[in-house]
């Protein structure tokens, strides 16, 4: 049944919503519902919403996708968990067509569960005729004889279980908005001065943070960019045995590049009540005291500025690869267009 379009029963438009994702690794999920009963083709509007918010967050961020196809628990139970095929390897074909690489949707993470992860208290819901789609963080490795088809099993065992999304942060006297920081990058050139081990620079910098922020209001998620020049400093060790002279000041080029994996945190803030998304469009400053780098996410909480909304949000941020630093940076604050996220 996987095999062949079926275009099944009428059931109206297609539709698309975010959840907020549980785990350590896990950024956001989506689901893909209301397709035609009995149907395994994926609609105009899906199509659409999946290359608005899934193939640009699949293009741009370390991250892979996991995909899970449903079914509702109308009919026999073996035929929805034949159909449930269907569902998932469309959302998949569509996807790779879109340039999206295998390792980023590996076979393996490519599930059928039919009607088994159904807890609606109908037997037709639209909600259950859909693909699930968790983005958990880095790339999978490509499989040694990448010509090989890894097929779609259901073991006896069931479906590996998918968490649900937990509670919305909590709330606090007029936080109706919350951010998390889901990646960033600091690419660096400049010049420096040493003396016996150790070393200080000031750098210009290209800095460039991703964002997930909800309206807990509106229930609904954006997936936001900063990015703009800045102006970094900070120390690190220095490599003497490429220093003429050692015991006196040393001078010269310096550069790198840092990264900041996902906060796992939440952070409330507040606007005044006419904000929307599109009022976040326009300039920010990203300011980030120094920190311990190295692979920790210890040292001062960033701000990000947003003169537009007139907030200064502090933002949590994860474990930086990089070395010890601080940075200054004014750009541009953007978001895409947000999606309805269903909140228990």
């Amino acid at each position: 049944m996987s095999g062949f379009d079926k275009v099944g029963r009428n059931t109206g438009a297609g539709k698309f919503e975010a959840e907020i994702a549980v785990g350590p690794k896990l950024v956001c999920q989506y689901l893909v519902y209301n397709y035609n009963i009995d149907g395994n083709v994926l609609k105009p509007e899906h199509r659409d919403d999946l290359d608005r918010h899934v193939v640009p967050l699949l293009r741009d961020q370390n991250v892979h996708a996991e995909l899970t196809g449903t079914a509702s628990r109308s009919g026999d139970s073996e035929y929805n968990r034949q159909l449930s095929p269907g569902r998932v390897l469309r959302v998949k074909q569509h996807l790779r067509g879109k340039g999206i690489p295998e390792s980023k949707l590996p076979g393996p993470d490519i599930r059928a569960a039919g009607e088994d992860l159904s807890t609606s208290i109908s037997d037709e819901d639209e909600r259950d005729r859909g693909v699930r789609i968790r983005i958990g963080m880095g790339i999978k490795a490509l499989p040694i004889w990448p010509t090989i088809v890894v097929p779609v099993i259901v073991t006896a065992d069931g479906p590996k279980p998918i968490d649900l999304p937990p509670p919305p942060p909590a709330p606090d006297a007029e936080g109706r908005w919350t951010i998390r920081q889901i990646h960033g990058s600091n690419a660096s050139v400049g010049f420096g001065a040493s003396v016996p081990f150790a070393g200080a620079s000031v750098a210009g910098s290209l800095v460039e943070y991703h964002f997930l922020l909800v309206n807990r209001k509106t229930s609904q998620m954006a997936q936001c960019r900063f990015f703009g020049p800045g102006v970094s400093g900070g120390v690190a060790p220095a490599d003497w045995e490429r220093l003429p002279g050692a015991g006196k000041v040393s001078f010269g080029p310096t550069g790198g590049v840092s990264f900041t994996m996902q906060s796992k945190t939440w952070n409330n803030f507040s606007t005044r009540k006419d904000v929307d998304f599109p009022s976040f469009h326009g300039k920010a400053v990203w300011i980030e005291p120094a920190g311990l780098g190295l692979t920790t996410s210890a040292g001062v909480t960033p701000r990000l500025v947003l003169p537009d909304v007139g907030v200064t949000v502090e933002v949590s941020t994860g474990n930086t690869i990089g070395t010890p630093g601080s940075t200054l940076s004014a750009g541009t604050f953007a978001c895409k267009e947000p999606v309805p996220l269903k909140l228990p």
